[in-house]
């Protein structure tokens, strides 16, 4: 049996007061793997670093926000293509999506404008939305 190195990432799943998910525009960055695409808060883990101290550490960071709850909400693999045929990033991730409630108002450092989007704002902006965030998001647009 073949083994590889993924890449493991968390993404965060918050839900506002009166509905909507938060979601964020990435900066036009080289850096970035999908410039100017809409996502969800998250990011990569650190050496030594749990994914709910990676969750947790990720939404003080992006939000200046304390996470009150976490509660895993699915698993997603991409490999090189064959799941998701649009990734563009050549290692495979492995992305786990907590649900996150937070306490306070949020203060983006890293998304640009930064929003709660509700069911029709993210079916429109599908195409331009990350592939983890269109996976972990399928059952809002249903």
């Amino acid at each position: 049996m073949d083994y590889y190195l993924v890449l493991p990432f968390v993404v965060a799943l918050i839900e506002g007061e009166r509905g909507g998910v938060l979601i964020g525009q990435h900066p036009y960055l080289p850096t970035k793997s999908y410039p100017g695409y809409w996502d969800l808060p998250g990011g990569k883990l650190e050496p030594d670093e749990t994914p709910e101290q990676c969750i947790w550490r990720e939404i003080q960071e992006e939000l200046c926000v304390e996470p009150i709850a976490l509660a895993l909400y699915g698993v997603y693999h991409h490999d090189r293509g064959h799941f998701l045929p649009e990734m563009r990033n050549m290692i495979p991730g492995l992305a786990i999506a907590y649900r996150v409630t937070i306490n306070g108002a949020i203060t983006p450092m890293e998304q640009m404008n930064v929003h709660y989007a509700f069911r029709e704002e993210l079916i429109r902006i599908g195409p331009l939305s990350t592939p983890w965030m269109r996976f972990f998001l399928k059952d809002m647009l249903k």
